[in-house]
């Protein structure tokens, strides 16, 4: 994992560090929470951790809106990495 974390520009390990606590799917509105109050930035953000695997998206909710879960290993060396 810190050889995919390591490289990641700071706006995108942030965003992995404030997400590590949602413990179920999460979207935009998530996003805008915890990490950003600019939607469009919070797309951007989660589309580029959507390229880089470090999320990956389920099924949309009954609002036709994109859920999405960090992997696991992900999580876990966010809680406990550096």
């Amino acid at each position: 994992m810190a050889a995919y974390h390591r490289p990641l520009p700071p706006p995108l390990k942030a965003s992995l560090h404030q997400l590590r606590a949602v413990s179920d799917d999460f979207g935009v509105e998530e996003m805008l929470e915890r990490v950003t109050p600019s939607r469009r930035d919070a797309v951007d953000l989660l589309e580029e951790l959507l390229h880089r695997q470090m999320i990956r998206a389920g099924e949309p909710d009954r609002a036709g809106r994109v859920r999405y879960r960090l992997h696991e290993a992900v999580r876990l060396y966010v809680a406990h990495g550096p």
